[in-house]
Formats: C-alpha cells, sequence, structure tokens
C-alpha cells in the first residue's frame, strides 16, 4: 500500500465516523422491510448501511421502499436532560408527555428484550405493544402474568428499566423524522424509530484497529520492495 492510498484509507474512516455520529441520517425501507405481523425489529438502511430499527409510533405508519430523513438523537442525551428538561431540550416525537425521558429509557430496555426473544416467538408481539403502549398512554393489555401480553412488558420495563448498562444506554438512538424533509407520506409524516449500535469505543476501537492493521500492511510491503 503506497502512502497515497493510506491517506484515502484514514479520510474513508473518517468519513464513516462522521456518517455515524451527525445529527441526521437518511433511512430507507427496502421492497420487504417488516417481519411477521408488523412486529420486532424491521430491516432497514441507514445512511446506506443495513442495520435494524426498532418502532415506537403506532401514531404514524411507513411502507416498502419509502425513505425519510431523521434526527439522532442518543438515549444518553434524553437522559442528561431528564424528565424536566427533555421537553425544551430535544427534537424527540414524545417529549411533552409527562415523563417522557423516563418512557424513553423503559422502551429502551424493552428494545434490547428483542435479542432474547426472536421474531416468530410468542411474546415479541407483547413486546413491541408494550413499545407502542408507553407512547400512546395505554394501560397495556392482557394480564401482567402473560408474557405475550403488552401489559405484562409494561410492567416489566417499569421495574427493570433502571437496570440499563452504560454500554446499552451508549448504544441506542432515537431516530426521529425531520418534518418537511422527506417525500409526502400519507399520513403527514413517518415514524420514530429506535436504533440500537455499537457503544461509541466499540468505533474508536474499529478505526483505530484499522488505520494500525494499514500501517502494518505498508511497511511490510515497503520492506519487501526494499
Amino acid at each position: 500500500m503506497n502512502g497515497r492510498r493510506f491517506i484515502k484509507l484514514v479520510a474513508l474512516a473518517a468519513l464513516f465516523s462522521a456518517a455515524m455520529f451527525g445529527s441526521t441520517v437518511n433511512i430507507a425501507l427496502g421492497s420487504n422491510p417488516f417481519p411477521a405481523n408488523n412486529a420486532g425489529p424491521f430491516t432497514a438502511t441507514i445512511n446506506g448501511l443495513s442495520t435494524t430499527i426498532i418502532c415506537d409510533d403506532e401514531i404514524h405508519t411507513v411502507y416498502a421502499n419509502e425513505s425519510w430523513q431523521a434526527t439522532v438523537t442518543p438515549l444518553s442525551t434524553l437522559i442528561a436532560l431528564g424528565n424536566s428538561g427533555i421537553n425544551a431540550g430535544s427534537v424527540v416525537e414524545f417529549k411533552g408527555l409527562p415523563n417522557a425521558t423516563t418512557l424513553y429509557e423503559e422502551a429502551a430496555w424493552l428494545a434490547y428484550q428483542f435479542a432474547t426473544h426472536p421474531i416468530g416467538t410468542a411474546d415479541v408481539l407483547g413486546i413491541q405493544n408494550a413499545i407502542w403502549d408507553l407512547f400512546l398512554q395505554h394501560a397495556g393489555t392482557g394480564s401482567v402474568s402473560d408474557p405475550t401480553s403488552s401489559a405484562y412488558w409494561m410492567a416489566q420495563a417499569n421495574t427493570n428499566y433502571g437496570s440499563l448498562t452504560a454500554s446499552q444506554i451508549a448504544g441506542l438512538r432515537v431516530l426521529t423524522p425531520v418534518s418537511g424533509s422527506q417525500i409526502p407520506f400519507s399520513d403527514g409524516m413517518p415514524q420514530e424509530f429506535f436504533n440500537t449500535t455499537p457503544e461509541p469505543a466499540s468505533y474508536v476501537l474499529f478505526g483505530t484497529g484499522l488505520i494500525l492493521l494499514s500501517i502494518g500492511t505498508f511497511r511490510r510491503r515497503r520492506n519487501q520492495n526494499k
């Protein structure tokens, strides 16, 4: 690898970091983004990278092959603002609800439950409905002892959201549609979603490893050419 190519690689790594930590992102849905029953993580691309997104908004609707721009708000930012500051200090869709920060933390805890309750299990719909019911200010349906019900998962979230680890908090962001920036939608605007990502330290380690690997390759090839 010559010096010019190495510089280009470093520049690409910088652009990658900027795309992941920018204030807005571009979201696009494919031709089949929804799993069974439209519950659980959906597939999408964010700034061209394939990922999963979790809907927290049952008020609006998105469809296959639609795209839009969204503002990124880390969960850590909402926690820092607190219930008294979220309304004036953020753009998230449900900031006007009582105890809005707590609701986002509870929904975040629920979002992480999908990892151990994959699509197709009976309680996935209960988890998804619980996320929606939190922001709809519903009490939840079904029995609090039934893990397929939203009432059960809302109670679990209320009890356990404080157990979110620092890594989980750092790895979750809220994607709120930018009003007026997207193609017309049938109900006015797209939905808000959660997206779980590796914690920021992971990107630092990834970038550092990439640069060190590139330096090592450059040195080996330079020595071979002597």
